[in-house]
């Protein structure tokens, strides 16, 4: 299978901020391949860049053998690209905008009709294409980018974040047309959060963290291997966003989110519980939590466990031994 994305030690800054740290890639026509990665893990900017919207920095990048650095121009009009937030023409409605999106790539007029009726019926949208495109719920909204990524009949698709917001119908849905995408000698991207999000349904893995390829290849087993992820569950007294706001700047941290919070009877307290996602062995995992005992937060309580990229949940490791293996 011929590679149709390529980058070599591809760099992007943002002033001080590095995006892409060095980054190599490679997607082939024929199979799905995610990117994978936390938030800020840079697989946005890497789409930016292969989709001929943002420029590279150093490194190299091409796309269908075409330099992106040298024909932004012609990439964009070859890939087709589902960009993390989508615009949507105020006024217009579903049909229409694809009719507009059909019209920019110069597809001639009287192919349209049929061809966006058949794209609607592809992303589920057929009942949907007379409704203005700013009443569409967020899910939808996703499968009409979908829809203009498609329009072009393009060999690379690239979609950023297709799943958000989906419900799991929606998902599988759009997960089996990937495949589908794939098997007409595509090379299709997809990013997602986690592997669980798209796992089963993808043939090769990339994931990113802080700009950097952490871990590649063509089963979660295999990338999971790579890189060992470790959750934390604390139960707080106090203002989880505060408690969040020290955490995520220390090295290590991938993501804090709340889970829950809940009251305390016969106290105006509530207790919060975040889930701290890190990257790291136990004795640096740990050091967090003396971040947030010597600001003053009250914690309740406090249990790791390590996680694998599939979202699955092994066994805490608390030794020496364990941490000296991951």
């Amino acid at each position: 299978m011929d590679v149709l994305v390529e980058t070599r030690a591809l760099t992007r800054r943002f002033g001080r901020t590095i995006a892409l740290d060095g980054v190599d890639f490679a997607a082939r026509e024929g199979q799905v391949h995610a990117v994978v990665g936390p938030p800020n893990a840079g697989k946005t900017t890497l789409l930016r860049i292969l989709a001929g919207v943002l420029a590279p920095g150093k490194g190299e990048a091409s796309v269908l053998g075409i330099p992106v650095a040298a024909q932004p121009q012609l990439i964009r009009r070859r890939v087709g690209y589902l960009p993390a937030v989508l615009g949507v023409h105020e006024a217009t409605t579903v049909r229409e905008d694809l009719g507009l999106c059909a019209h920019l790539h110069g597809i001639p007029p009287e192919q349209r009709a049929g061809l966006i009726i058949d794209l609607l019926q592809l992303v589920e949208l057929s009942h949907r294409a007379d409704t203005p495109t700013e009443s569409l719920s967020p899910a939808m909204q996703r499968r009409l980018g979908i829809a203009r990524a498609l329009i072009n009949d393009p060999r690379v698709v690239l979609l950023d974040d297709p799943l958000d917001g989906q419900d799991p119908r929606g998902r599988s849905e759009s997960l089996d047309l990937f495949r589908e995408l794939a098997t007409m000698n595509k090379a299709v991207v997809v990013t997602a959060r986690s592997i669980s999000d798209v796992e089963g349904h993808c043939d090769a893995f990339t994931f990113l963290e802080a700009g950097k390829v952490r871990a590649t290849g063509n089963s979660p087993e295999a990338l999971g291997a790579g890189v060992a992820l470790r959750q934390f569950r604390v139960v707080l007294f106090g203002n989880p966003q505060d408690a969040a706001a020290l955490l995520r700047p220390l090295p290590g941290i991938l993501d804090v989110h709340m889970e829950q919070r809940a009251a305390v009877q016969g106290s105006p307290a509530l207790l919060s519980t975040l889930i701290v996602d890190f990257r790291g062995n136990y004795a640096e995992g740990s050091r967090f939590l003396d971040v947030l005992l010597r600001s003053g937060q009250s914690i309740v309580a406090a249990q790791e466990q390590t996680v694998g990229l599939t979202g699955q949940i092994r066994a805490p490791a608390p030794t020496e031994e364990a941490d000296a293996a991951v």
